[in-house]
């Protein structure tokens, strides 16, 4: 069995995060409602850094410093917030709506 080439595992792995994040609007447009925002993003959270937190485990110590920490916080936050914003977004707009407003990009 060859090896994948570094853009063929590129694109698996951008077809496999838009598979989760669709299967995270599914989630949201199931719960309809009934979970607190603050929950949900909680949990969000949480699986993302049980899911990430082996890979990281694997670097170098060099690979895992942090290199500007002021933009890691504010970058952070921002996820945070859009993380929210999303959520709140997909209980009100129906999905394939909120589907097509995440992947029209806007006109410059």
């Amino acid at each position: 069995m060859s090896r994948l080439s570094p853009f063929a595992v590129g694109a698996l792995l951008l077809l496999l995060g838009n598979l989760s994040s669709s299967f995270s609007d599914v989630a949201v447009k199931l719960l309809e409602g009934g979970v607190s925002a603050f929950q949900y993003m909680f949990i969000r959270q949480l699986l993302s850094v049980l899911l990430l937190f082996p890979l990281w485990l694997r670097l170098t110590p060099q690979q895992q410093a942090i290199g500007n920490c002021s933009i890691t916080l504010i970058r952070s936050h921002l996820v945070l917030a859009g993380s929210g914003f999303v959520m709140v977004a997909l209980t009100w707009l129906p999905l394939a709506t909120a589907n097509a407003l995440f992947f029209t990009p806007p006109h410059c």
